[in-house]
């Protein structure tokens, strides 16, 4: 009794060491298993993708796992970002049951930005209802360009100060036109009527 016990025992610490060094060598198994547990159909990976380095306006295909956990197909209907720069490419695609399929996205990097970071909603069809799945993206862009501000462009050529736009001043003149009509008369007589 004793020594199957501790076979059994044995077996199990053996199997929990099995599942955390899993765990610990892939990241994504740890979002599969909570996916499971949650009873979801879908597991979208990885949920954070790191593209590495590439020069300022590299153009890049990014690309996510979505796995269907289930044993009926379901169906990526579409995705999007906040910035055209990032916009997934093979939708609207149907993953059948128990199958995995790649979701491209081209990724057009920033010429002046050195850090890139941006977030993909994918949206999926699942048991007649729409859900949204959300991912991130980055990158780095090495030797970013250096764009000059607006009003750095335009200098005055005696003292090197920026020209400011027309409309900054145009509050002040306002307030001088309106101390100048302080003074004058109104141009309707206080004691009009206006029935």
């Amino acid at each position: 009794m004793k020594k199957k016990f501790a076979v059994s025992l044995t077996l199990a610490l053996a199997l929990i060491g099995v599942g955390y060094l899993m765990i610990k060598m892939h990241p994504e198994t740890t979002g599969f298993l909570g996916s499971l547990l949650r009873g979801e159909s879908v597991f979208l990976y990885p949920e954070r993708l790191d593209l590495g380095s590439f020069e300022p306006g590299a153009k890049v295909e990014a690309v996510f796992h979505i796995r269907n956990l289930s044993d009926k197909a379901i169906k990526v209907v579409g995705g999007n970002s906040t910035c055209s720069c990032a916009l997934p490419s093979n939708l609207p695609i149907e993953v059948p049951g128990g199958a995995t399929i790649d979701l491209k996205v081209d990724v057009t990097l920033p010429k002046s930005i050195p850090t890139y970071i941006q977030e993909i909603d994918f949206i999926t069809n699942e048991n007649n209802s729409f859900v949204m799945r959300r991912v991130a993206l980055s990158a780095r862009v090495s030797n970013p360009i250096e764009e000059p501000l607006a009003l750095e462009e335009e200098q005055n050529k005696d003292t090197k100060e920026p020209v400011l736009p027309a409309l900054a001043f145009n509050g002040a003149e306002e307030s001088e036109k309106n101390e100048n009509q302080k003074d004058s008369p109104s141009p309707v007589s206080e004691d009009a009527s206006f029935n």
